[in-house]
């Protein structure tokens, strides 16, 4: 995209509040840590355009800042501008393709990506993009090619390996996913690897591996809700309660609307008051 639980009991408790407190407070810190870079740079970028105006390479950068920030619209002008300065740049006709894609637009998307791989065929990213797109249409054999060709072009690329495991996943061929998922974290350790490495592992019901993928997947993000979900789903499936209570709640903290799992949480709420009763 660029160019170039008692006393233990309540002790419990409060240091789980105190843990939440603290996920929360450095989610927002990482938010506006965030965004204090977006402005700083559009702000750069800018500047340099009011001195360079015709740089392709600015207008592009910018429309990179702007997407990054979720301003499509903005991101788009600046990547059509930059077209119009560097006409049948594969670079940014990617780039383009997807803006078409997030919003759904999907056969200009298509288009865009299919005029870039046209214009350099062993570029990755338009390979990859359009393989996801096609996803999204259903087009499933055709998807499947042009992911292919990207992990083909760069077998390191862990975004182009975790799509490719997707769609092998969500089709149900387990082996062929676990090799794309293991590939990607052998690559670099990510989290949409670990994370699908672990849904594989549930599928399968095996529990031990299934931890070890999510609690990876956690390891490196810690605001994860599907890690913290899934891990606490296993731990519930083997009666550990407790561990499970407290992968839900790190989930929810982060994924606040998630009503399924705020019932699991009530319920195991519920249950904890007779569960020491019982005991004594």
């Amino acid at each position: 995209m660029w160019e170039r639980f008692s006393n233990r009991r309540a002790a419990w408790r409060q240091a789980l509040i105190g843990a939440l407190g603290t996920i929360a407070a450095l989610y927002a810190l990482r938010t506006v840590t965030r965004n204090r870079d977006w402005r700083d740079d559009i702000r750069l970028y800018t500047k340099t355009l009011d001195v360079s105006p015709d740089s392709y390479h600015i207008h592009n950068n910018l429309g990179t800042v702007y997407w990054k920030q979720g301003a499509v619209e903005a991101a788009e002008r600046q990547w059509h501008t930059a077209l119009k300065l560097s006409p049948g740049n594969a670079i940014i006709l990617n780039n383009l393709g997807l803006a078409h894609s997030k919003r759904q637009e999907y056969d200009a998307a298509v288009q865009f990506f299919q005029r870039a791989i046209g214009r350099k065929p062993n570029y990755t990213d338009p390979h990859l993009n359009l393989g996801v797109t096609y996803k999204e249409m259903k087009l499933l054999e055709k998807a499947e090619l042009q992911l292919r060709a990207a992990v083909a072009l760069s077998p390191l690329n862990i975004y182009a390996r975790n799509q490719l495991g997707k769609l092998y996943l969500e089709a149900g061929r387990l082996a062929e996913a676990e090799e794309q998922f293991l590939r990607s974290v052998e690559s670099e350790p990510n989290v949409m690897g670990y994370n699908g490495l672990g849904d594989i592992y549930v599928r399968r019901n095996d529990s031990v591996r299934a931890k070890t993928a999510f609690k990876g997947a956690v390891s490196m993000d810690p605001f994860d809700a599907h890690a913290r979900f899934n891990l606490g789903a296993v731990y519930l499936a083997e009666g550990r309660s407790a561990e499970a209570l407290r992968e839900y709640e790190a989930g929810l903290a982060t994924d606040p609307k998630n009503d399924e799992a705020r019932a699991v949480i009530e319920k195991l709420r519920s249950q904890r008051p007779n569960a020491d009763s019982t005991r004594h």
